[in-house]
């Protein structure tokens, strides 16, 4: 009997705009943050060769075992469309592919990721684990965007991301980012 695959297909809203979340899945620096990674690893080591064909390897130590993620980028679309192949060789010869679409959504945008031949029973553990990734993602992408905002004002980067929390937490803006004025009320000037 053949086993039915299927495609896993999830949706998730950022506080940024598209170039940013699309930047942190080519950027080396910015993906060695937040894929295929996580808070338990040891050591993490990213190296991407961001053109069509181009391969990627990411090698993310966890309790002492080296756990391998590899493909190839198969279609760069900046910021709207990344296709690349995904295998984990130490659990299966196969791989997959996985397609990420960024959509513009107002002051931010709206990512919709798409992983085929999955294994029924590998469904949920790969959604959670995508899940906690977007997580790690959301986190990165939108502060970023607080300290490109923050800079925006003259402050040093510390001080004024301190300062965009504070107005976040006074004006109730905790779900999204915060207006050029609200930072500049908190720093005590409105100009």
């Amino acid at each position: 009997m053949t086993e039915i695959l299927e495609t896993l297909r999830l949706t998730r809203r950022f506080n940024a705009a598209p170039e940013r979340v699309f930047d942190a899945w080519i950027d080396p620096g910015r993906a060695r943050r937040w894929l295929f990674t996580s808070q338990t690893s040891e050591r993490h080591s990213t190296e991407l060769d961001v053109r069509v064909g181009g391969k990627w390897t990411i090698i993310d130590r966890r309790d002492g075992v080296d756990y391998t993620a590899l493909g190839e980028y198969v279609e760069i679309d900046r910021p709207r469309r990344l296709v690349f192949t995904f295998g984990m060789p130490q659990f299966s010869p196969l791989s997959c592919t996985v397609t990420v679409e960024i959509v513009s959504d107002g002051d931010g945008c709206i990512l919709t990721l798409s992983q085929d031949k999955l294994a029924p029973e590998a469904r949920e553990p790969v959604e959670q684990g995508w899940m906690d990734m977007f997580d790690a993602l959301a986190g990165l992408v939108e502060e970023d965007a607080r300290g490109a905002l923050a800079g925006s004002v003259g402050l040093p980067r510390a001080e004024a991301l301190a300062r965009l929390d504070e107005a976040r937490r006074r004006t109730g803006h905790l779900d999204g980012p915060t207006s050029l004025d609200d930072l500049r009320r908190a720093r005590g000037r409105d100009d």
